[in-house]
């Protein structure tokens, strides 16, 4: 048995190290202009840090808040402090995002490898994705749904479903239809907003040439009981049981 471990351990890392990115021929093009909004906790600023330093390689910048103090490191970025729900604190700072720029929605528990974030910008913008999250590493990234795991050799998915979080690219033209954001709890249940969207017109897609680590359990410092509750709601108003029911690929991206 610690063998078979040891060969999936050594699978994984295979999987992750494989870069399809370096097959896209992107190395040239740019980012597309972006803001970087981000709700985040004192303990994390590292983790931010390096969010605002790779938004800033891209040509962008952050707008922050800190949940309870700002952290000397990202005092120039931070706009406001304060306790608050996640939503309505994002669509605070995203109000202050001019029109025609791209909108990075991030969590503050959340990684890209170092040229990982520039790369997931130019790629939605080239395959004219409106809503897309990168995909979880397949090792050591906290995730809650198996299809936005890291598919191997793929550059990218479209797909029928974005999750929440933890990081959510918002095209200009996706701006005018989904945002603001809804403001209940922590956003759980958004994503069937979403493919509401989706089936209306607008492109979602899963980037898996730009894997992220998301460092931390999901859903360990709020209520889940309250945000399951309301997915429940929306899940029986649409007549669906539950959100797996909306999670397709409608097309695989190798190059």
């Amino acid at each position: 048995m610690r063998i078979v471990r040891r060969l999936r351990r050594g699978a994984h890392v295979l999987v992750d190290l494989c870069d399809p990115y370096r097959l896209a021929g992107l190395t040239t093009r740019p980012a597309p202009p972006t803001v970087l909004v981000c709700v985040y906790r004192y303990r994390n600023a590292a983790v931010v840090a390096r969010l605002v330093d790779q938004i800033g390689a891209c040509g962008g910048h952050a707008l922050l808040w800190a949940l309870d103090r700002t952290h000397p490191a990202l005092g120039r970025d931070t706009v406001g402090e304060g306790p608050g729900s996640r939503f309505a604190l994002v669509n605070r700072l995203a109000a202050g995002v001019p029109r025609g720029r791209w909108l990075l929605v991030a969590d503050d528990d959340v990684r890209f490898s170092r040229r990982g974030l520039r790369a997931f910008l130019r790629l939605c913008d080239r395959l004219s994705f409106d809503l897309a999250q990168p995909a979880h590493a397949v090792r050591r990234s906290h995730h809650y749904f198996w299809i936005t795991r890291r598919h191997a050799g793929r550059i990218a998915r479209e797909t029928t479903f974005v999750e929440v979080g933890p990081v959510v690219a918002v095209s200009p033209a996706a701006r005018e239809v989904v945002t603001p954001f809804p403001e209940d709890g922590m956003g759980w249940g958004t994503e069937l907003l979403w493919h509401d969207a989706q089936r209306a017109g607008l492109r979602l897609g899963i980037v898996d040439a730009t894997p992220i680590r998301h460092l931390a359990p999901i859903g360990g410092h709020y209520d889940r009981a309250a945000e399951e509750r309301r997915v429940a709601a929306m899940l029986r108003d649409r007549g669906l049981e539950r959100l797996d029911d909306i999670q397709h690929n409608l097309r695989h991206i190798h190059r």
